[in-house]
Order: C-alpha cells, then sequence, then structure tokens
C-alpha cells in the first residue's frame, strides 16, 4: 500500500494569503497524490467578537486600506477566485471549531471553502452563530449536530491544540507549509508548491 506524503496547512479563515494559497492547494490536490492537514493558527485571536476595523488593526488610512485591497483584489483575479473588498475582520476562533469538526470527523474538505467565501466573497462574521450554521448547511454537514458542536464548544480543546502545534513549529505567519521537517511560508505559487512536495 503506497503510502502518501502528508503535508501541514497552517492557516486562519480570516487570512487573504491564507485564501490564495487554499485555492492553489486545491489544484494540487487534482494533480498530485497527498494527504493534507489542515492546522489552524491564531492569527488574530484578540478580535472582538463584533469584529475590528481594518483600519484600526493595520493603524491605516482609508486611502491606505482601499490600496490594500485594490492590490489583493487583483492578485484573486489573476488566480481566478471571488474577493470583495474588507472593511472587517471577525474572530475566527469558532469557525475553526467548525472546521476541526468537519473536516477531521467526516473528511469535508468543502467547509473550508464555505467559511472562506462567507469571509472575503460576502464580507460576513465568522463569530456569529446563524453564518456558521449556514456554512455548515452549505457543506452538507448536519445542522443538528453543528449546532451542539457550537453551543457545547466540543472541539475547543482540539482547536487548542492546533494553536499549541503552531507555537511547537515556531508558526509565525500564515499560510506556512510543512512536509517532513521542511518549511515554506507565505502565499506561494503553485509551482513552488508543486516542486515542495515533489522533491520533500
Amino acid at each position: 500500500m503506497k503510502i502518501l506524503k502528508k503535508i501541514k496547512v497552517f492557516t486562519d479563515y480570516v487570512c487573504p494569503w491564507c485564501y490564495l494559497g487554499h485555492s492553489r492547494v486545491k489544484k494540487l490536490m487534482k494533480n498530485l497524490d497527498f494527504d493534507i492537514e489542515i492546522i489552524h493558527f491564531p492569527l488574530h485571536p484578540n478580535t472582538p467578537n463584533k469584529g475590528l476595523k481594518l483600519i484600526e488593526l493595520f493603524n491605516c488610512s482609508e486611502k491606505d486600506l482601499e490600496f490594500k485591497n485594490e492590490n489583493m483584489a487583483a492578485l484573486m483575479k489573476n488566480e481566478d477566485i471571488k474577493f470583495n473588498y474588507r472593511t472587517h475582520t471577525y474572530n475566527s476562533r469558532l469557525a475553526q471549531e467548525i472546521g476541526v469538526w468537519g473536516y477531521e470527523v467526516y473528511n469535508n474538505f468543502d467547509i473550508h471553502d464555505r467559511f472562506y467565501e462567507a469571509y472575503f466573497i460576502e464580507n460576513k462574521n465568522l463569530n456569529d452563530k446563524n453564518i456558521l450554521i449556514e456554512a455548515i448547511e452549505k457543506s452538507g454537514l448536519n445542522i443538528i449536530e453543528g449546532e451542539k458542536v457550537i453551543n457545547k464548544r466540543l472541539f475547543k480543546n482540539k482547536v487548542d491544540e492546533h494553536w499549541s502545534q503552531s507555537y511547537q513549529y515556531r508558526v509565525t505567519g500564515v499560510p506556512t507549509y510543512v512536509l517532513n521537517n521542511k518549511t515554506l511560508i507565505g502565499a506561494q505559487s503553485y509551482e513552488v508548491l508543486e516542486k515542495f512536495i515533489n522533491v520533500n
């Protein structure tokens, strides 16, 4: 039996570079045989439940934020993925807990797409329970079970483990890719990611 390589991907749903990297990893999954382990990273763990304005997060002007959005929109367009200008970041902790439940228990990769779409296309608050339930439904997961995961924080400890693993691997930015003790940081091109997987 062939043992597939397993690449760890450290990521956060509110990171635009992770969204870009996620798109490229999905393309790689169609062309190469490898396993993927999503490790959730605490990008902005202290973001309030209602969200935080990006001009406050980045300590920048509205004009600077517009410039950032324009640059990111161009990158996304080149990648052929949808993207709307952002004004806020949101606390992604609960979404991460749902992501772990959906992917690790049911091998449902779609849940990741639904969260990226909710934030980067629809500008929705990933800390809003209704938004989480909507993502669960769209990904084909059981809504009643998903609500229990949210309300009882059934995967809180699992995400704590993910965050601890981020610290153990000394991950300071995302996306970060780890394969056979080799590390690749940032939203690398398809070609760079492909070579990273093939040579390690």
